[in-house]
């Protein structure tokens, strides 16, 4: 009879999940891979382009994961990685661009060659990097800087394009009428065999990996090495091994997307529990610890008691109390020591009384606090205070230090002045006050931790679905233009309106990404204010003009209104674009058709205001202490009728602070909001003012991308 036990049994499950996901996985990518192959031989540019676009777009959502989730999940490895996809990306980008018939580079120039080129230079830069992600797996590796890694493949990616198009000094690739050449083919074989040495250091790290992450990276190696040797069997760019080499790469691409969004957007949730755990498990040692002292003081005040009610009963006992008593008892006179129990020679570490009678007492006083010792001695030897107790610390012979509670109380010994002093030792006290603080800060920290983990777990939901549907909605769109690439059906209408959503849909991708690296370069004060001197009520009324058209083609009036016509003060005009385009976006997704939005500007001499107010739905009271705190939103469930990643309004403030200006915000909920920004006047006193109608232009493109999460 097999018996299986609780881990066995969860494995077993857990790979029947996976098989399950696998299979569903495997016919859907199936199915793709057909309608691609179909693409291409219809139209083998729009194929071309359609899968040179989509690998890209998830290069570089492999990048925002990696470097947004590098302080979570502290992972160097795919950190590399994630870096090394978003600049192979480019590379692609550049080299779809770059073929005959898009128009892009100058027809003059060998088309043949420098696409295949710049083919060959991103799958060196990709099999590299697999390696070292690889390798350093398993190495217990010291905390990398995402800049540098950054900065370097920057360096590479622009050195390897100047190469290929401006020096043209990079090998030839593939000779129009001749075919591939050996230094092609014979990189084609290198790359895939350092691929297989990235699989045999996979191998050596699967201990080290989810089950999930290792199978995804195996199929995204294995997926890649059919892809290099397809491209070593083709000799035309439009034929079939082409075809199903490019297909074999954007499944390498997908895989290596899973395996990124398993360790960058999952195990942190791991990483995030287990410090819980131990923040729980050392909050628990520490209680234990706590109770063990308090029981052995409870045990030594049930002592001292018991004592106190044996001196009480039998005054003989009181010499012997002396001798045996843990507390040090002396008495001193003139500062010296007449007279000591035992306990005083324990507690310094002195061998013997005789080492101790006639020393001076403030001998036994650490250096720093010899004057306030001194200074206590003097009253009571001058019967200034009669009795009192203090806190200090006594020296051991070794030469460390012991807390110690003093009890002093002044009489008269032989008609001169003495001092008798109680010393008791109190390290333990001290120990149990220190757990005490040491537990309240482990349960605030928990209280965070908790708070934060919360957080985070909102913001992850928030981003998956912000990266996942846009990705969607370009899939769905190729998809539906395969289906109407058909001869006989009208294209150009139908290629318009997808092409539109496909673009839109890179705009949201953009916008989110530009405001995760602003916010990044904020954080770490990387992100600076360009300042001259323009007139700021011009900047703000080009700006709302700019997207007049916009709103009222969606039934809302826009209103534009100023008390002053000229204020001329120190601003980026970009910043305050950005401002500003947020907020009308905002003010139009919570607004419907007959709303207004009114953007009103007045002059309060030391600082100019600016209102943006609309008469949308407004925002619930419960919400507006939040609302302008990193990654919180009024809407958070999946199915939300506005778009929107949380980040807007926080970085709206971080840019505001950053001009030294403060906004705030009113609102009802069914009445609508109100933004104000107050700007303090400034002017850069050695720079001439400038005609912000010359220096500055709104960018049409700019409204687009931050217009790019309001569908019409």
């Amino acid at each position: 009879m097999m018996f299986f036990d609780k881990t066995t049994f969860k494995n077993l499950v857990k790979f029947k999940n996976m098989a399950h996901t696998a299979i569903i996985n495997l016919v859907g990518l199936s199915v793709i891979s057909g309608i691609l192959i179909y693409m291409g031989f219809k139209n083998y540019l729009l194929f071309h382009s359609a899968v040179e676009i989509f690998s890209s777009l998830i290069g570089f959502g492999i990048l925002v994961i990696a470097i947004n989730t590098y302080k979570n999940s502290k992972n160097n490895s795919f950190m590399i990685l994630g870096i090394a996809y978003g600049f192979i990306g480019v590379l692609d980008i550049v080299h779809a661009l770059a073929y005959k018939g898009m128009g892009v580079f100058n027809s003059s120039m060998p088309l043949v060659d420098i696409p295949t080129q710049l083919w060959i230079s991103a799958r060196y830069m990709e099999s590299i990097s697999i390696l070292i992600a690889c390798i350093l797996l398993r190495k217990s590796n010291k905390i990398l800087r995402p800049r540098a890694i950054l900065g370097r493949y920057m360096v590479i990616s622009v050195v390897l394009l100047l190469s290929i198009i401006r020096w043209r000094i990079f090998p030839q690739c593939l000779i129009e009428g001749a075919g591939l050449t050996s230094f092609k083919i014979a990189s084609e074989y290198i790359i895939s065999l350092i691929l297989f040495f990235s699989i045999v250091f996979l191998f050596k790290a699967k201990n080290y990996l989810d089950l999930s992450v290792f199978t995804y990276m195996h199929l995204s190696l294995i997926t890649t090495i059919i892809s290099e040797i397809m491209f070593t069997l083709y000799n035309h760019p439009y034929g079939l091994f082409n075809m199903i080499g490019h297909i074999f790469k954007v499944l390498s691409f997908i895989f290596i997307y899973k395996s990124v969004i398993e360790i960058g957007l999952k195990n942190p949730y791991k990483l995030l529990f287990n410090q819980l755990k131990e923040a729980s498990d050392d909050l628990e040692r520490k209680s234990f610890e706590l109770d063990n002292a308090s029981r052995r003081l409870q045990i030594q005040n049930q002592q001292r008691k018991y004592m106190e009610q044996i001196l009480i009963s039998n005054e003989q006992c009181y010499d012997l109390l002396i001798d045996s008593s843990r507390e040090a008892i002396f008495v001193h006179m003139g500062g010296k020591i007449i007279f000591a129990n035992e306990g005083l020679t324990k507690i310094i570490g002195a061998v013997d009384l005789k080492d101790v009678i006639g020393r001076s007492v403030l001998d036994l006083i650490p250096k720093d606090l010899r004057n306030k010792i001194n200074k206590i001695m003097e009253e009571r030897y001058n019967g200034v205070k009669a009795k009192s107790c203090y806190e200090t610390k006594l020296v051991h012979d070794t030469g460390n230090t012991i807390d110690v509670e003093a009890d002093s109380t002044y009489f008269s010994y032989k008609g001169m002045p003495a001092i008798l002093t109680v010393v008791r030792d109190i390290t333990e006290k001290k120990e149990v006050e220190k757990l005490k603080v040491d537990f309240e800060e482990s349960r605030k920290r928990l209280s965070e931790t908790l708070e934060f983990n919360k957080l985070i777990t909102e913001f992850f939901s928030n981003i998956s679905h912000e990266l996942k549907t846009p990705l969607n909605v370009i899939l769905g769109a190729v998809q539906v233009l395969k289906l109407y690439s058909r001869d006989d059906m009208p294209m150009y209408d139908m290629h318009k309106k997808y092409l539109k959503i496909m673009k839109q849909n890179c705009y949201r991708l953009l916008r989110l990404v530009n405001n995760l690296i602003d916010m990044s370069k904020i954080d770490s004060g990387f992100f600076k204010l360009h300042l001259s001197n323009y007139n700021i009520v011009s900047i703000v009324e080009d700006i709302t003009l700019s997207v007049a058209d916009y709103v009222e083609n969606r039934g809302v009036s826009l209103i534009f209104d100023t008390d002053v016509e000229e204020k001329m003060m120190a601003c980026d005009p970009d910043k305050i674009e950005r401002i500003m385009l947020n907020l009308l976006s905002n003010a139009i997704k919570f607004t419907n058709p007959g709303d207004e939005i009114i953007v009103n500007m007045m002059d309060k001499e030391d600082y100019i205001l600016i209102s943006v107010k609309d008469t949308g739905i407004g925002i619930p009271e419960d919400k507006l202490q939040t609302i302008f705190e990193r990654f919180r939103q009024i809407d958070k469930t999946i199915k939300r009728n506005r778009e929107g990643s949380g980040i807007g309004l926080s970085l709206v403030k971080s840019l505001i602070e950053l001009h030294e200006g403060d906004i705030r915000i009113n609102s009802k909920l069914g009445e609508g909001s109100e933004f104000i920004i107050e700007l303090p006047v400034k002017a850069l006193i050695d720079e001439d003012s400038k005609d912000s109608s010359i220096m500055y232009e709104s960018k049409v493109e700019r409204i687009d991308i931050e217009f790019s999460d309001i569908y019409a």
